[in-house]
């Protein structure tokens, strides 16, 4: 009886001396996003068509992958078209930077699609294409060139990082202001529309300088990179003169840093922001 008892009272002193599990902490990770015009693959200079394509898509995929980002906004991307000799770029980046691809079709060109696109680390959903004001200058300024009023959209998904939800935008503006001014306050509605609560991000090539009007529309909703840092230019590479590239945030994000890396594989550089919760 005496030895039970002092058995008993053993293992009652051991579990009052056993510690209590530890929860492990994880400090949230920054978020990077790249914004990236690629000039379809063909270079600062070159021709459309040039078989130079694929080896600028490669060292951009290289840039990528060394810069190690959470999110990328691609402009100026071609998929099949006879002018790229039928390569699929985005597949073609996806692949090479091990990263979901979402697609953003603006136009058919030469039997294939170009648009805008979408990489992320890690899961994608709730993709849309939201097709932006689009003018007519037929009849007030026929000598303008076709593209000057070709077909412009935005691209939107929910990125499911380990941290939260994040909610993106892409956009890829037009060449005059009237147009962008119309599509700025697209813009805007759509991020209106988005869930408040979330994170945010918007950026893209916007063809426009930080000084237009037409921008005030998208930053009473979202925070500018370029009013926390002074801004850098990011066109063109081969004179860089002004920016009109761009990467915007939520409230829920703090904007950390925000830089134009000398990578000259487009006639855009590339803008890569920091982010902290």
């Amino acid at each position: 009886m005496l030895s039970r008892l002092v058995l008993m009272l053993v293992a009652i002193l051991m579990v009052g001396c056993a510690r209590a599990p530890i929860a492990e902490s994880r400090a949230e990770a920054p978020l990077k996003v790249i914004c990236y015009n690629i000039r379809i693959g063909a270079g600062p200079e070159g021709p459309f068509g040039s078989d130079a394509a694929k080896e600028n898509l490669a060292a951009i995929a290289t840039f990528i992958n060394e810069s190690e980002p959470d999110i990328v906004l691609l402009q100026e991307v071609d998929r099949n078209t006879a002018r790229v000799k039928g390569m699929d770029e985005l597949q073609m980046l996806a692949e090479a930077t091990n990263m979901n691809p979402a697609w953003g079709k603006a136009m058919e060109n030469t039997g294939g699609e170009y648009g805008i696109a979408i990489l992320s680390r890690h899961p994608i959903r709730d993709v849309r294409v939201h097709p932006l004001f689009r003018p007519d200058y037929s009849k007030t300024n026929p000598e303008w060139p076709a593209w000057y009023a070709e077909q412009r959209v935005a691209l939107t998904l929910v990125t499911d990082t380990p941290d939260g939800p994040v909610q993106v935008l892409n956009a890829h503006l037009g060449i005059t202001e009237d147009q962008r001014a119309r599509q700025f306050a697209q813009m805007a509605e759509i991020i209106e529309s988005m869930d408040p609560a979330v994170a945010t991000v918007a950026g893209g090539d916007f063809n426009a300088k930080p000084d237009e009007a037409g921008l005030a529309a998208l930053r009473g909703v979202l925070v500018d990179g370029w009013s926390l840092f002074p801004p850098v230019p990011t066109f063109s590479t081969v004179d860089p003169n002004r920016t009109i590239d761009y990467i915007f945030a939520s409230s829920q994000l703090t904007m950390t840093s925000l830089t134009v890396p000398d990578v000259r594989h487009s006639d855009h550089l590339p803008v890569v922001a920091v982010m902290e919760r």
